[in-house]
């Protein structure tokens, strides 16, 4: 899962924190439902009940985690015609649209900021989360400005 540089194109990866976040949660949940249908299952009439609900909300984050792992190997590409996220659509979003790209959020929510051009776009700024991505976001800073350099 790490980003690629080939040739004109460079590809960054979903961030694996983020999805080993998700499979901790997804086994924390199921051990709590385990002791719930286990372990307290005389002290409460409705354990049972909780502890299946619990194991239920332990399968649900553990498929989104799996997902998530398969579906990260290209989440942002910069080439020579553009930026593309796939968090925002399918299609590439071409240099000349792009005003700048910056970081930008708090410390707690750090995130990419893409300024497009046009201020009467439907959406003039688009966010990448920082969370997401395998990479600093000053490295995708950086490798997005040589890109608009070459294109401009």
């Amino acid at each position: 899962m790490n980003d690629t540089v080939n040739g004109d194109e460079w590809t960054c990866s979903g961030s694996v924190n983020k999805v080993m976040q998700g499979y901790l949660l997804s086994g924390f949940l199921a051990i709590v439902g385990l002791l719930f249908i286990f372990v307290l299952d005389k002290s409460s009439p409705d354990a049972v009940l909780i502890g299946c609900v619990q194991l239920l909300f332990a399968v649900i984050v553990g498929a989104l985690a799996y997902r998530g792992a398969r579906n990260s190997d290209r989440l942002l590409v910069l080439n020579n015609e553009g930026m593309f996220f796939k968090g925002w659509s399918n299609d590439v979003i071409p240099w000349p649209q792009i005003a700048k790209v910056e970081p930008g959020g708090s410390r707690i929510s750090a995130f990419l900021r893409v300024e497009l051009s046009d201020p009467a776009a439907p959406r003039p700024m688009l966010k990448i989360p920082a969370g997401d991505l395998s990479v600093p976001m000053q490295e995708v800073v950086e490798v997005a400005q040589g890109f608009m350099s070459r294109s401009a």
